[in-house]
């Protein structure tokens, strides 16, 4: 064998069309399509949920705790919820992993004026139950 028979034999081999190689850089090519996209998705779900998160609104936190937001600072990403009435907790912004409801946004200065907005709107939801239920009418009946 001569250097220059296998200088040949090199070169036959590199110039071979792999169809695996194609194969591999579609799947490849596939791969970062769907991880681009899916990022996209989440960017815009989480920006959509920021959105949503306005006073008024009842979360459930990751810890599983049930509360109905007082104010939000975006700046420090944090949430007051009020838990019970009276109790009120600091949880990052974060921490919310489901937006239960979304009213529409109460103005407030502080969260004592949002919790007493909040506390308004219970107790009249709370006079109409007792009105429906004295006159004998039951909402939930179809």
């Amino acid at each position: 064998m001569t250097l220059s028979y296998v200088l040949a034999e090199d070169a036959a081999q590199q110039q071979t069309f792999n169809p695996m190689m194609l194969v591999l850089l579609a799947l490849f090519a596939v791969m970062i399509f769907m991880m681009f996209r899916n990022r996209k998705k989440a960017t815009a779900a989480a920006e959509e949920r920021k959105n949503q998160l306005v006073p008024g609104a009842e979360v459930m936190t990751t810890a599983g705790i049930y509360g109905t937001v007082l104010s939000v600072d975006t700046e420090n990403n944090r949430l007051v919820l009020e838990v019970a009435p009276g109790n009120a907790i600091t949880f990052d912004g974060r921490a919310v992993a489901q937006i239960v409801s979304s009213p529409a946004a109460i103005v407030a200065d502080s969260p004592a004026d949002a919790a007493a907005a909040l506390s308004s709107e219970a107790d009249e939801a709370d006079r109409q139950r007792e009105q429906d239920g004295e006159n004998g009418t039951d909402r939930n009946r179809d």
